[in-house]
């Protein structure tokens, strides 16, 4: 049985759909991403509106979905670091009014007595001085330590929002 030749033309959308879904997941995010879905919806269009004379759903069709993936990720992405930056931001450093030579030597002679170690009371100190502050805990909030370079004693308190 012989073949007939197909004598459509690939529309050039389908070949932009493709290019732009696949430029979209590793250069050019969000735009190609946004582009192929685009070009990709024309082609499937034309196609379906003059069947006759255009053909390419197998390359719109990867440069679609190729497309969602990236817009799915990058919006994905993008959502994290803002809310990364967002708790970063929420985090406020509080000197304590004292130094970590204080600190230390009152960790070491309470975690003698008490049977606990040292970073567990730090940890301890900084939650109850967050809290005097006017810090509220839950599950979700946390209180840290550091020795700034000043021998300076500073709580960092999470700021629950």
């Amino acid at each position: 049985m012989k073949r007939r030749k197909d004598n459509r033309e690939t529309h050039w959308s389908a070949i932009a759909s493709l290019i732009c879904g696949i430029v979209g997941l590793f250069a050019v995010p969000l735009l190609g991403s946004l582009l192929a879905i685009i070009f990709g919806i024309i082609t499937l269009h034309k196609i379906r509106k003059h069947p006759k004379d255009y053909k390419g759903k197998g390359l719109a069709m990867p440069g679609i979905i190729l497309g969602v993936v990236g817009l799915i990720f990058y919006s994905a992405l993008i959502f994290f670091m803002i809310w990364m930056i967002h708790s970063i931001e929420s985090t406020e450093g509080v000197y304590t009014g004292e130094s970590c030579d204080e600190i230390n030597i009152a960790a070491r002679e309470s975690s003698m007595s008490e049977y606990t170690t040292i970073t567990d009371w730090k940890k301890q100190y900084c939650k109850e001085f967050c809290e005097d502050k006017g810090y509220s805990f839950n599950k979700r909030s946390f209180a840290t330590y550091e020795c700034s370079g000043n021998n300076n004693f500073v709580c960092r308190c999470k700021i629950n929002s």
